[in-house]
């Protein structure tokens, strides 16, 4: 038998000295390396308590790829993390590879924390569920691999880096300086990828590796990602702070010619830049619901791409374009005499149902005019909105110098009353009666009221026969004039607005004509009547609202202005004109904010305001739910009233529907709550209904006063409960006066 030979004695071998010495030396760094991150970063953000000591030297050299990055790398890398720039799970680990997973959080977070959005678009891939890579996808910043396919754990090259930076920087509309990549191994580097190693290099966020070469294959760190992602945050913040027109509030910059004067007053909603022949208008909007792209084309572009309405309306269509994030209409308006024939929108998209909207209108007679919209387009960038912006307004009515003195007495009057003074609809016709509708619920109320609402169109006739009736019973009437030859029912015709808007031509002058005819038999008249204007202009049921007229406010306010001087060249000296938006902003954007339509303060003498409760019977398809008095009041009041302290207002009209709750509760609600809104001195219920445009049999908002006998007794009952606190007042304000030193019993 074989005798197995016994194993060697296997025994540790002391280093010799130079090994020792080298040992001791590379010691000494590490205890200095982690000495500088404890002092950068504190002791919490070391993984776990650390041992150094010559016995365990040799295990130690995990701490390079673990816990903390390359000497190199530290400092940059500890100020991305103050800066939130580096998720949690990649603080760790730094010399690993970065995986495209790895990658796509980091550039999530830069833009999260440059704009201040929340990225809610979302691409989504058949292998992982990572929110951050489809949120990468969805704003152009990472491709899949294949059809469908992320691959999250794939690494990353050093070229997939700097393309994956550029894109990032492009979504942020910050551009990198175009450089071709000065590397020895240029031959190397994938021709997708040669322009942004150039570009990325040129902007100092990626260097080589060695002296001369890029290693564009060569695999990029978590440490060299975090420290380019760090110097790309670096590179958008100096881009920011270069722009020479920025709104802090709204969170964009963008450089603009110095000869544009800025406009501030309304920066909580837009900002604006003026020159001679053009003006520019800066918002950051918001959508409602996730799909932006459906939401801008259906709210903001439905009327100006409409073919029909374009060609009802002398509009040519000259650009419908998109390139990456921004989509680009430009519009002429054709005959045209005054500033502004040419329209450009930009709506620029972030990844989130935030966006911002541009309009830049101009002269197209000047040619320094079309530089703008790439001026605009090339520097423009956002932001994380910073601090609180203010209004800087200042409204108030100004008093015509040549009203009669019966409309002077009739605004006294109303400006100081301390009684609130009631008022319904007439009903739509002329014929017989014409306040028969507004009689026949005075009867079954056993009450009078003091003011009358009628509706009249651009092209109709002053109703003198309506005036003059109401004035002989002692009732003021609100008197409604809107531009429309469709009763607002036909929107992409032909719009009043913008013939009027034009300046000339023969459309122009009939709309002038029209309008001196009625001022003529208005001054006839002769007696004091409320005149309000183009109500609920913040909508998009109107035919003159600023949705359906080239998106531009200003329109509004020009043809206001226009209507204004008119009446003053025939003399009419017995209007009080009414400013009336609606009480909600639909779309409820920051441009189509009723603020931007405000006439000025030589043109209003009273604020109209307008809230219904609608009830609930259009709730599956737009959301609307029932309101109370209070909730709808209230939110007018905290909207307007501060910037219309100064004005009497008038409820142009309002009421609440049946459908969705108690409307007799309703109604004595508002009967309680509404002396609580000092400035309201007039308060009109529309009794009346809107029908279902679907079936128009069908009722879909029943206003009526009488609609039951709950709601009939509610009215009645508020109404004379209020005329009696009157007589009580005035009784008792009459005995101190008569019997002085003696209170009232």
């Amino acid at each position: 038998m074989k005798q197995r030979m016994p194993m060697p004695c296997l025994r540790k071998r002391e280093p010799t000295g130079k090994q020792q010495e080298k040992m001791k030396r590379k010691l000494t760094i590490l205890k200095i390396t982690v000495l500088m991150f404890v002092l950068t970063n504190g002791l919490c953000n070391i993984a776990g308590a650390i041992e150094i000591s010559e016995e365990r030297s040799m295990g130690m050299t995990f701490l390079s790829s673990y816990s903390y990055p390359s000497p190199w790398a530290l400092t940059e890398v500890q100020d991305a993390i103050n800066l939130g720039l580096v998720p949690a799970t990649i603080q760790q680990r730094y010399t690993r590879a970065a995986t495209r997973s790895d990658f796509c959080a980091l550039a999530a977070s830069l833009y999260e924390a440059v704009t201040g959005i929340t990225i809610t678009a979302r691409s989504a891939f058949i292998d992982t569920n990572d929110v951050n890579a489809e949120k990468m996808a969805a704003i152009g910043v990472v491709n899949g691999t294949s059809p469908g396919v992320f691959d999250p754990g794939g690494t990353i090259t050093r070229e997939q880096a700097a393309v994956m930076i550029s894109r990032l920087a492009a979504a942020l509309n910050v551009p990198l300086p175009v450089q071709e990549p000065p590397f020895s191994d240029n031959g190397d580097i994938s021709a997708w990828a040669f322009e942004s190693v150039g570009n990325v290099r040129a902007a100092g966020i990626m260097s080589g590796v060695g002296e001369s070469t890029f290693s564009p294959q060569g695999p990029y760190t978590r440490e060299q990602s975090i420290v380019s992602i760090k110097r790309l945050f670096d590179t958008v913040k100096r881009y920011i702070e270069s722009k020479n027109f920025r709104s802090n509030g709204a969170g964009y910059a963008v450089d603009l010619p110095p000869d544009m004067k800025a406009d501030m007053s309304k920066s909580p909603l837009f900002t604006a830049a003026q020159r001679p022949g053009a003006k520019i208008v800066i918002s950051r909007e918001r959508a409602q619901g996730s799909d932006v792209t459906a939401y801008v084309e259906h709210y903001f572009h439905r009327f100006i791409l409409n073919e029909v309405f374009r060609r009802s309306n002398g509009i040519e269509l000259i650009k419908n374009e998109k390139a990456g994030s921004i989509q680009t209409i430009t519009l002429k308006l054709n005959d045209y005499a005054a500033d502004y024939d040419m329209y450009t929108y930009l709506t620029v998209l972030t990844g989130s149902e935030v966006f911002y909207r541009v309009m830049i209108k101009f002269d197209s007679s000047k040619e320094e005019n079309f530089q703008l919209e790439q001026m605009v387009k090339e520097s423009f960038c956002y932001f994380k909105p910073e601090g609180v912006s203010r209004y800087d307004l200042d409204y108030h009515p100004v008093i015509p110098e040549g009203w009669s003195s019966e409309t002077r007495g009739v605004y006294d009057d109303i400006a100081s009353a301390e009684e609130l003074k009631w008022g319904v609809t007439t009903g739509w016709t002329t014929a017989g009666d014409p306040a028969l509708t507004a009689k026949s619920i005075e009867k079954k109320l056993d009450y009078k009221f003091d003011v009358m609402l009628y509706y009249v169109h651009m092209n109709h006739k002053f109703p003198a026969e309506l005036m003059s009736y109401c004035h002989s019973e002692g009732r003021l009437v609100e008197l409604t004039y809107q531009m429309t030859s469709s009763y607002n029912m036909n929107l992409f015709s032909g719009s009043l607005s913008l013939d009027l808007y034009r300046r000339s031509g023969a459309r122009y002058e009939a709309c002038v004509e029209s309008i001196r005819e009625f001022a003529r038999s208005a001054k006839e008249f002769g007696h004091p009547f409320l005149f309000r204007l183009n109500n609920e202009m913040n909508s998009d049921w109107t035919s003159y609202s600023g949705v359906v007229n080239l998106l531009d406010p200003d329109i509004y306010i020009d043809n206001w202005r226009l209507v204004y001087r008119i009446f003053q060249e025939e003399g009419v000296n017995n209007a009080i004109w009414i400013f009336n938006p609606n009480d909600k902003n639909f779309p409820p954007n920051n441009w189509n904010n009723s603020l931007a339509y405000y006439p000025g303060n030589g043109y209003v003498h009273m604020l109209g305001i307008t809230g219904y409760n609608t009830g609930s019977y259009y709730n599956s398809v737009t959301g609307e739910k029932w309101s109370s008095f209070k909730e709808i009041y209230d939110n007018i009041q905290r909207n307007m009233g501060e910037v219309f302290s100064n004005f009497p207002w008038i409820i142009t009209e309002f009421a609440s529907s049946s459908v969705g709750g108690d409307k007799a509760k309703w109604i004595t609600e508002m009967f309680d709550r509404i002396s609580e809104y000092p400035n309201i001195k007039i308060a009109v219920w529309y009794n009346s209904a809107d029908y279902d445009p679907g079936d128009p049999d069908v009722v879909s908002r029943p206003y009526w006063i009488d609609e039951t006998p709950e709601t009939l007794s509610a009215f009645k009952r508020g109404l004379h409960y209020e005329q009696h606190e009157r007589q009580v007042y005035t009784t008792a304000h009459v005995n101190v006066i008569i019997v002085p030193g003696k209170l009232p019993s």
